[in-house]
């Protein structure tokens, strides 16, 4: 964390606190590979079976059988813990590159679904 730069982005007008400008995001990658995971395409998509084959940076290798999508295709990954958002970026057969887009732990998002019924 020594490379970013402190700025001061006025989030309320009236505060002049500082928050660090950090020139990277960070992901959490933990699934191991050939692990089971649900994919569901946004909006509103039914949830299909997949499996990791690996992440490369910010990129998610997925083996999904028997579709095909156009590059750009939103989804929603699942592996019981975290729920990862992502934009297709290329399709192989049945081998998918989602670039993750953002990630939520699930355990954080509870108490939020409760809240909204």
């Amino acid at each position: 964390m020594e490379n970013y730069q402190k700025s001061v982005r006025a989030i309320n007008p009236l505060s002049t606190r500082p928050y660090a400008e950090v020139p990277w995001i960070e992901y959490d990658t933990c699934m191991p590979e050939q692990s089971a995971v649900r994919v569901r395409v946004l909006p509103n998509g039914n949830p299909e079976d997949a499996s990791v084959i690996s992440w490369r940076g910010r990129l998610l290798e997925l083996n999904l059988s028997g579709r095909n999508f156009p590059l750009g295709t939103l989804f929603e990954i699942e592996n019981g813990a975290m729920v990862y958002l992502g934009e297709l970026q290329q399709q192989t057969g049945s081998v998918l590159v989602v670039a993750i887009e953002h990630s939520v732990d699930c355990e954080r998002l509870k108490p939020i679904q409760e809240a909204w019924g």
